[in-house]
Formats: C-alpha cells, sequence, structure tokens
C-alpha cells in the first residue's frame, strides 16, 4: 500500500498532534481507503501516522472488514479487522477470508 492513498467516510475525525501534525484519522461509516492498486471499504478505520498503520474493522453484524487488490497479483480479503503497515507488506486479518487468482500471486499475501 502506498503512502498516497485516499480516506473516505460519512464522518471523519482528525486529531493533530502539539505542533498541528496530523497524529490519527478515525473513519466512521461507509469507509472506503483506495490508492492506484488496493481499495479497502469497512465500518470503521483509524490512521496511526507515527506507526503509519492502518486498521480497519466490520461493524459486528452484517459489514466485515474488506482489502481488494486489482494489481497485478489480483485478489481479496475480509476479517472482522484487518490491519495494515503503510510502509511494510505485512498485513493481519482476524476471521480472515482470502480468495486470490492463481497466475502471479498476490502481492500482500
Amino acid at each position: 500500500y502506498s503512502d498516497d492513498c485516499v480516506m473516505c467516510a460519512d464522518r471523519l475525525y482528525v486529531f493533530l498532534a502539539g505542533t498541528n501534525e496530523l497524529s490519527r484519522v478515525v473513519a466512521l461509516g461507509n469507509v472506503s481507503i483506495t490508492n492506484d492498486t488496493r481499495t479497502g471499504t469497512c465500518a470503521m478505520a483509524t490512521f496511526r501516522r507515527k506507526r503509519s498503520e492502518i486498521e480497519m474493522f466490520g461493524d459486528g453484524k452484517e459489514v466485515l472488514a474488506r482489502l481488494v487488490d486489482r494489481g497485478e497479483g489480483s485478489g481479496s480479503l475480509e476479517g472482522t479487522r484487518i490491519r495494515f503497515w503503510l510502509d511494510a507488506e505485512q498485513i493481519e486479518v482476524e476471521d480472515s477470508r482470502i480468495s486470490a487468482e492463481q497466475k502471479g500471486g498476490m502481492d500482500f499475501l
């Protein structure tokens, strides 16, 4: 996931550090996170700048967190919680379901 991503939601809460630097963003309701090759959707998400980390959550009922790779190794991940780091190819998924095309594999597995 590149550092250049767009986060949209019904509500966004932005938290700044003492120097007016972005510290954290909390997104609630119909959350969408996108970059050039991946799209994430969920009920709630948190971005923590210091850790370069995004956590996506389902609503605990019907909506799961979902991450879709549209690149060469296309596939998708779903779970109650997806946690990933923007500066590393590491992803954690709770209660996961994974699908992948067999051609080139998935970049995030």
